[in-house]
């Protein structure tokens, strides 16, 4: 079997997939069923933590205690 494809997913594709349907939802699911390999850094996840608290986009708080 071949190697998986090495990807750095960014924030905008991480909401989008969390939220909506589309392109970044299946990035998000090829992510899941380990068919690529995502790379990502320290400051892209704080970026997501941060964006997923936009009210704006209404997505629970998961980090709030």
């Amino acid at each position: 079997m071949g190697k998986k494809p090495k990807v750095v997913i960014d924030t905008n594709v991480f909401i989008s997939g969390f939220g909506w349907k589309g392109k970044p939802k299946e990035i998000l699911i090829l992510l899941q069923s380990n068919k690529i390999k995502n790379f990502i850094s320290e400051e892209i996840l704080n970026e997501i933590i941060e964006v997923l608290k936009y009210p704006k986009l209404k997505f629970s708080n998961p980090f709030q205690s």
